[in-house]
């Protein structure tokens, strides 16, 4: 567990640099078991606050959490900059057969972001239905990429835990984040983890 996470966290450091986003949440719902969420921030984060976030997520959403792994790590190899990561297993969090992706609980459950990405890998054939570009209870959603995957640019425009953010209307076309994380995991372990095999990959110990 983990490994996913912190290869993400480790892949977005030496791709993007200086990236605007300040949480990465990738999603992986395979046609049959639980979902699994990695969640990458570039700066570290309070684990309890975290913790208590991704429990708040399982709440709201009605689904059943795993185990929950949190760990600080380096953004990206022979730097000195930290960010967290964290990795967990949740059933029932989506439902194929709406054909809705829970964009609003997961950005509404995290915490300590202001423009987050988030990256939903989807079993072949399912109904996507959205949700699409909108602005509502204080969050600009933008669909960005919809073809490896279902990528989502997302703003926090209410006045909340965090402070508001002007949002940008217009900018350069971004690179699809599924592929930067493709190229950053090691070779053979992402085969592996879609199949569910966990014995390949980094290891690391969380800190709770």
């Amino acid at each position: 567990m983990c490994a996913l996470a912190a290869t993400l966290l480790l892949a977005g450091g030496a791709a993007w640099g200086q990236s605007e986003y300040d949480l990465t949440v990738l999603v992986v719902a395979p046609e049959q078991g639980p979902t699994e969420l990695a969640v990458s921030y570039p700066t570290v984060v309070d684990h309890d606050a975290l913790s208590s976030g991704i429990a708040r997520l399982a709440r709201s959403s009605g689904a059943v959490l795993g185990e929950v792994k949190i760990v600080d790590l380096q953004r990206a190899r022979g730097a000195p900059q930290q960010g967290t990561a964290a990795e967990f297993t949740i059933t029932g969090l989506i439902h194929e057969a709406s054909g809705s992706l829970p964009v609003g609980p997961i950005i509404r459950a995290l915490p300590d972001w202001q423009h987050a990405r988030l990256v939903f890998v989807m079993p072949d054939g399912f109904p996507f239905v959205g949700p699409g570009d909108t602005v509502a209870d204080g969050f600009a959603v933008k669909l960005v990429n919809d073809m490896q995957a279902y990528e989502y640019d997302v703003e926090r425009r209410s006045v909340g835990p965090a402070p508001s953010a002007q949002a940008t209307e217009a900018g350069p076309t971004r690179r699809p984040m599924l592929s930067v994380v493709l190229i950053g995991l090691p070779a053979g372990f992402l085969v592996g983890w879609l199949l569910g095999d966990r014995r390949t990959g980094p290891t690391v110990t969380a800190r709770r």
